[in-house]
């Protein structure tokens, strides 16, 4: 596995694990920890921009307000 080192300012592991399980199975990744808003992870490939983008969309809705 490689790590990868991911800048994403709203998230909770919960979340970001869901996402992730929802992209790559679970048995392809790791989260290894949270340093303020980098989430190192340990995966079989490298994710794309996309992907990264897509992770980031749906960790800030997640926390936006709903009023």
């Amino acid at each position: 596995m490689l790590t990868q080192v991911i800048a994403i300012d709203y998230g909770s592991r919960e979340r970001l694990q869901e996402i992730l399980d929802g992209m790559l199975g679970e048995e392809n990744f790791k989260l290894v920890q949270r340093i303020s808003n980098q989430w190192q992870i340990k995966l079989v490939r490298r994710l794309t921009i996309e992907e990264i983008d897509e992770i980031r969309i749906h960790m800030r809705i997640h926390y936006l307000p709903t009023s």
